[in-house]
């Protein structure tokens, strides 16, 4: 009546497939990167083209309703915590080139920011935890 999630071993043809699979899992991030900035600056860079870089009409434009104020006040604040997060993490596991992903955050997002800072933060992380 129930199903049966019993595990069985694994099969050749299934280790196979596992084996292909991490062995172009260094590729994915890339790839998934490459579609990230494709649809960020998909509309950016036609108005950067239009307008230039004209910040007071970006903020006009930003602003200008509260749909996209809302948008706008979430990345903002996701970005102002992103950078007290790097300053205090940084400072208390001294991470060297802390400014990188201080760097990444104010020129791409804080999808570029965050997952940068955690990459840099585990690599400091990751003797610690050996020692222990």
């Amino acid at each position: 009546m129930g199903r049966n999630y019993s595990v069985n071993p694994a099969s050749p043809k299934d280790i196979t497939l596992l084996n292909s699979f991490h062995e172009t899992q260094d590729s994915l991030p890339w790839r998934s990167q490459f579609w990230e900035h494709f649809f960020r600056y998909w509309k950016f860079l036609p108005w950067v083209a239009e307008h230039g870089l004209n910040a007071t009409l970006f903020a006009q434009e930003l602003f200008v309703n509260r749909i996209s104020t809302f948008f706008a006040m979430d990345v903002i604040v996701s970005a102002v915590v992103l950078i007290r997060f790097i300053r205090m993490e940084s400072s208390r596991l001294s991470i060297p080139r802390w400014w990188l992903p201080l760097a990444a955050t104010l020129t791409v997002g804080v999808s570029f920011g965050l997952p940068l800072f955690l990459y840099m933060r585990e690599l400091k992380l990751e003797p610690a935890a050996a020692q222990k």
